[in-house]
């Protein structure tokens, strides 16, 4: 597989506005998600935790639902499921901060956890994914 053009998932999930903007709260949202591996076809599954400060904009939950069910139909190894989803999220939501945690299933008795934490100021902030926020 070029690693370069991994398969993509059209974001097409919705958002609501949040009229709650002018307070300070945290949205948590946990899910599992199956998607194929790239390397045997064989599904993948995960537990993924999503927490994320709203601005403007909430994520509409069935919607989003949706968006994440297409990940069962295509190969991706779990960095890039986990790295597409934060992307697309950040891009619709537009969220102050977004911390992602990808749990795959063990595999062989590898356990894989993938940590993402993104924020509207810095970008991308790796001590914060190490510690979990």
């Amino acid at each position: 597989m070029d690693r370069t053009s991994s398969p993509t998932i059209k974001p097409n999930f919705r958002t609501i506005e949040n009229i709650h903007n002018c307070k300070r709260y945290v949205c948590h949202h946990l899910f599992q998600l199956a998607a194929i591996c790239p390397v045997t076809c064989s599904p993948d599954f995960y537990t993924i935790k999503l927490f994320y400060e709203p601005q403007n904009k909430l994520v509409e939950i069935k919607s989003f639902n949706h968006y994440l069910s297409g990940y069962k139909y295509i190969k991706l190894y779990s960095e890039d499921v986990a790295n597409q989803i934060l992307d697309d999220f950040v891009e619709f939501v537009n969220p102050r901060w977004a911390f992602l945690d990808l749990k795959a299933n063990v595999r062989r008795g590898i356990y894989t956890n993938i940590r993402r934490y993104w924020g509207q100021n810095q970008g991308d902030d790796i001590e914060r994914a190490v510690k979990g926020m």
